[in-house]
């Protein structure tokens, strides 16, 4: 059970950043959102921020190491006091080539709270499933969090409507899509 005055901050970044440089890209993002969710709260509470889809690099071999780039975003949280949200185009590791998208969310803790792979391939960008974990079982797993129980859908994923039921099922009372606009009809 939530306390009844605990008062929440959910704020949507548009704002772009790269996952290569998270340290200057993201911290932009997140300090603008932050100063406005802590304008608009009338008393002290959790804030969450959620960022669009990250730039990608044009290369995979150039795109940041996962666990990299949650320890990046871990010590923004961290720094920042508030939860972070978002999804980027990743490699498994530091020798890893195959490139992978990923939604993550991190505690103002600064720790990992959850990651969702991308299960649906690129559309808006051009057809690509090289990014995607189609083949893969997927766990839609959510987690407790100051606002409610979150589930994650990067990218695309939030067009099927059997990811977001999954996660519902799953006791999902809010679900995080980290995408990119890149116009108005979009």
């Amino acid at each position: 059970q939530r306390e009844a005055s605990l008062m929440t901050s959910i704020v949507l970044s548009q704002l772009p950043w790269r996952a290569d440089d998270p340290a200057a890209a993201a911290r932009a993002a997140l300090d603008a959102a932050v100063r406005a969710a802590r304008r608009a709260q009338l008393e002290p509470g959790p804030v969450l921020v959620l960022l669009p889809l990250a730039e990608a690099a044009t290369r995979a071999d150039e795109r940041p190491a996962e666990a990299a780039l949650l320890a990046a975003l871990g010590a923004l949280a961290l720094d920042a006091g508030a939860w972070l949200a978002g999804a980027a185009h990743v490699r498994a590791g530091n020798g890893a080539a195959a490139a992978h998208t990923i939604a993550f969310l991190v505690g103002d803790d600064g720790k990992p709270k959850l990651r969702a792979a991308k299960l649906t391939p690129e559309l808006v960008e051009g057809f690509d499933d090289s990014t995607c974990a189609l083949g893969a079982a997927a766990p839609f797993e959510v987690v407790a969090t100051p606002f409610g129980q979150v589930g994650l859908l990067p990218g695309e994923d939030a067009f099927f409507c059997h990811h977001a039921r999954a996660l519902a099922f799953n006791g999902a009372e809010l679900i995080l899509n980290s995408c990119r606009e890149r116009s108005d009809d979009q």
